[in-house]
């Protein structure tokens, strides 16, 4: 069976799955060159098919997962149409077709077109929210002058009263939802069934709820067999489940238990613009906060959105932590002046104000996850496991804290816990969940490859190496392992260009930034080369079976580099120990490929098993993809070297 996943929003991807296994992931935003570019167009459709080598003609069916709230600019795909009119290959019932039957509401009356709505405003142009979108959306100019065809994004689904009220965290974890794992209109009910036409057939198709995607995405990647879920992102302000779910997975089935209500992820985004970090710049506050102390954290923060706003009198959550550590820092004698000056950023205030929002994101993400166990709990259910996905799951001393603190003794996250793996999930959701395929029995603890990006033949690499001839000197070996080692040894930076390149926003490998981790003087070296700022941290890729030696207090191994650890030997490895002695992992086995002997070779030169790793980009773009940009950035940066599936390059003098 094929099923044809499409991600419509931010971080756009298109991912081809048969018989549950992905066989193919183009992400738009690699192909673009413009980070978290929005919808899908025929180019990355072509790779995508051409990838997993069928023609549209192999597709049983399609699924279609959005951004919430954000249309489906369908006018980017030749030959391409929805229509809600339904497929005589529609087998699985929905009851959001039923419950919308009964209510006599048309289906189309729910559509969202928030593109639309943000480009056509002139109220909205100078919101951070039209900024980052405007930068997202190749297409703007389209979308403002309604010169691009469109269908509206369905993301309200079946709705409870209690879920439309709202509850606080601890008033959920008293609940008993038992009765939901047997109940066809909650657990069938974040699915709607469409039509689609694509280059002449016509496919039987489904919108997917946006979180339930997320879900999906992890729980059926995660290896277990049952597992309490929570998804959050850093959308919405907490009312009904725009803004993220508790689920539980049970073999193949995803059973939604409630909204958790959360705004943290809103909360966290804002701060970030506060402090001028930009639209996206969450990893920056992740990496700000450890050269602060958290002095305006206040445990009565740490509740859901409707907790909070109970507490403090119904006042905006979001606003009133601002507002209180703001106030708190004038009433400590602050200089406020310094406030997201990013001249200043390591300033007191800012430096402050980032370690007091991580400390209320962590505290907040632990609590969702001993109620989400209560939850459980009472209603019957026991589990060991949980997964945790969504943007906001790539926060990875939230996740540290609740591996070690919380009530779940398993804990996983997928590597593209942020938009972009939805395009899988919404694929997995079908097959696995509505379709009613089992989970394999060997499924559990086996390690899910990153590798997701297109393949990258030998004839695309030389060509490129021939284009710039005249400027580079290059040679092919056999085994560029050794080679590789020394130079890192030697203390070269170079970058590592390996086969299919790692799906999700983290660089694991396959398109890395790599040098010794035992001068400290990397960490602003490697900064500059890349042009970021120089305050912001660095990762260790290790070799997985002596991670333990050298970190503690996270799990292992840790193949996506989602959590943090505390360094050991601080001193060995300065240039990947942060100033709080914390270091962001990533382990590494044979099945990272060459990336994995490259790092042994190192070690038995160093005494050292692992090298400082960051992600191959330059300043405010997406990861290298090909051969071609790999190449660009060597000339025009001050890398040493770059390693290229077996050609050792580096620039003539």
């Amino acid at each position: 069976m094929i099923i044809l996943g499409m991600h419509f929003g931010h971080d756009g991807a298109v991912s081809i799955i048969k018989d549950g296994k992905v066989v193919s992931y183009i992400s738009r935003e690699r192909i673009s060159r413009v980070k978290h570019a929005i919808g899908i167009t025929t180019n990355e459709l072509d790779l995508a098919l051409r990838e997993a080598q069928i023609s549209v003609n192999d597709i049983d069916y399609c699924t279609v997962v959005s951004t919430q709230n954000m249309e489906i600019l369908n006018g980017l795909i030749d030959d391409f149409s929805i229509s809600f009119e339904k497929h005589k290959d529609h087998k699985i019932s929905s009851p959001l077709v039923a419950l919308l039957k009964e209510k006599n509401i048309n289906v189309s009356n729910l559509l969202s077109f928030q593109l639309k709505d943000l480009f056509q405003s002139e109220k909205l142009r100078n919101t951070i929210q039209y900024e980052n979108f405007s930068k997202a959306c190749l297409e703007k100019e389209r979308v403002a002058n309604n010169n691009i065809e469109s269908t509206g994004y369905l993301d309200s689904y079946v709705m409870l009263e209690r879920w439309k009220n709202g509850i606080s965290l601890k008033e959920m974890a008293m609940l008993n939802v038992s009765s939901f794992l047997e109940n066809d209109k909650i657990k069938n009910g974040f699915h709607y069934p469409i039509s689609i036409s694509l280059r002449g057939k016509s496919i039987a198709g489904y919108f997917v709820n946006h979180h339930i995607a997320h879900a999906a995405s992890c729980y059926y990647s995660s290896g277990f067999q049952d597992s309490a879920i929570i998804t959050h992102d850093g959308f919405g302000n907490g009312f009904s489940y725009h803004s993220g779910l508790v689920l539980y997975g049970k073999n193949n089935n995803l059973y939604p238990l409630s909204p958790n209500h959360l705004s943290i992820g809103t909360l966290y985004k804002s701060v970030a613009i506060m402090l001028n970090l930009g639209g996206f710049g969450e990893g920056k506050l992740m990496g700000l906060a450890p050269y602060g102390k958290p002095n305006f954290f206040h445990q009565d923060f740490v509740e859901n959105w409707f907790g909070v706003r109970r507490r403090f009198k119904k006042v905006d959550q979001i606003r009133s932590w601002k507002e209180y550590c703001y106030s708190t820092a004038k009433n400590m004698g602050y200089d406020m002046s310094a406030l997201g000056d990013l001249e200043k950023i390591t300033d007191p205030i800012n430096v402050d104000f980032a370690a007091s929002t991580q400390k209320l994101f962590e505290e907040c993400y632990l609590y969702t996850a001993r109620m989400s166990h209560s939850l459980l709990a009472k209603s019957g259910i026991k589990t060991n496991n949980l997964c945790i996905t969504g943007g906001t799951a790539l926060n990875c001393p939230s996740n540290s804290k609740i591996y070690n603190e919380g009530p779940f003794k398993n804990l996983f996250i997928e590597p593209s816990c942020s938009d972009d793996g939805l395009a899988v999930g919404c694929a997995l959701y079908l097959y696995h969940h509505l379709l009613g395929n089992k989970l394999s029995i060997n499924n559990e603890n086996t390690f899910v490859s990153p590798y997701f990006g297109r393949t990258i033949k030998e004839d695309e690499i030389v060509e490129a190496l021939k284009t710039y001839d005249s400027k580079i000197i290059y040679k092919k070996s056999n085994d560029t392992t050794k080679q590789a080692a020394q130079d890192v040894f030697d203390n070269k930076v170079i970058a590592w260009y390996e086969g299919k390149s790692e799906v999700g926003p983290r660089a694991l490998g396959h398109r890395s930034l790599v040098s010794n981790p035992t001068y400290k003087d990397n960490w602003k070296r490697v900064n500059k080369i890349k042009e970021r700022e120089w305050w912001r941290p660095f990762a260790p890729s290790v070799l997985e079976e002596e991670a333990d030696k050298w970190f503690a207090k996270m799990p292992f191994p840790s193949p996506y580099m989602l959590f943090t650890g505390q360094v050991i030997n601080s001193e060995k490895i300065p240039a990947i120990t942060h100033v709080d002695n914390s270091s962001r992992i990533q382990t590494v086995n044979k099945s990272s490929g060459q990336y994995y002997q490259m790092i042994k070779e190192f070690y038995k030169l160093s005494k050292i098993p692992l090298v400082m790793n960051t992600s191959f980009n330059g300043p405010g773009e997406p990861i290298i993809e090909t051969p071609e940009q790999a190449l660009k950035f060597l000339l025009n940066t001050d890398l040493d070297l770059l390693y290229i599936d077996g050609y050792r390059v580096q620039k003539k003098i």
